[in-house]
């Protein structure tokens, strides 16, 4: 299980999220190509970019904003 927060002010790539893993963008951060897969939800409170969604979901909160998202089943 790992736990990944991305604070304002930076951006993350190619993050991979398999199950028992989180993910949490603060907002003012950017997360950039991140895989989630199997039953882990991203949240979202920055921007997410290119997420690639297999068996996960992403949650995007006001003010937060996701862009090209692509879901694989």
């Amino acid at each position: 299980m790992t736990i990944f927060t991305v604070n304002s002010g930076v951006i993350s790539s190619g993050i991979s999220l398999a199950s028992g893993d989180s993910l949490t963008v603060n907002a003012g951060a950017i997360a950039i190509a991140t895989s989630v897969n199997n039953g882990v939800t991203a949240l979202i409170h920055g921007s997410a970019i290119a997420t690639v969604i297999s068996g996960g979901a992403e949650a995007v909160y006001a003010g937060g904003g996701a862009r090209a998202l692509c879901f694989l089943s």
